[in-house]
Order: structure tokens, then sequence, then C-alpha cells
């Protein structure tokens, strides 16, 4: 069993991996090249601190600070949004019958 920590660190980055994959093609590289511009602590608490739900937070908050509104948006819309997988499953299932 997962700590509550864990599990939340998990969701933020299911929201940031689905904002990579609503992402239109052409604005990914940027959004690669503001992450990376973030001081190593936040990449690190990112990519590695598995239950580090503040050090998450923080590189959140702080990818969304340096993002435009357009990237901001992006960010923004899967944590209100169903997932793609579901969407595409409602459709699928509204067209089966």
């Amino acid at each position: 069993m997962w700590p509550a920590a864990a599990r939340a660190v998990h969701r933020f980055r299911r929201i940031g991996l689905e904002a990579l994959l609503r992402m239109p093609p052409a604005e990914v590289p940027a959004f690669f090249e503001m992450f990376f511009a973030l001081p190593p602590h936040h990449r690190w608490c990112y990519l590695a601190g598995r239950a580090d739900l503040r050090g998450t937070a923080a590189t959140m908050r702080a990818l969304y600070g340096r993002a435009g509104w357009r990237m901001r948006a992006r960010l923004i819309a899967p944590a209100v949004l169903p997932p793609i997988r579901e969407r595409r499953r409602a459709r699928l299932r509204h067209y089966r019958r």
C-alpha cells in the first residue's frame, strides 16, 4: 500500500502526463525548455521524489509561474477535464449503442 503522499504525487504526475498528451506537438519543446530551465532541486523533486508531495507541488507551481497564459491553460486543463482515455471510451460506448 502506498502512503498518502505517494498517491498524491502519483496523481500530480498523471495530471502532468495528461497535459503533455493533450499538448499540440509544436508546444512540447517549449514545455521541456521551461522544465529543464527550473533549478536542479525542482527537477529532482519532480522526477525522483516518489513521496515528496511538497517538492512536487513546488515544482509544478514554479513551472506554472514561468509559463505564459496559453501554456498555463494547457497545464491546468487535465486537472479539470476527464482523462483522454476515459473520454475515448465514453465515445466508443456511445457509438456502439
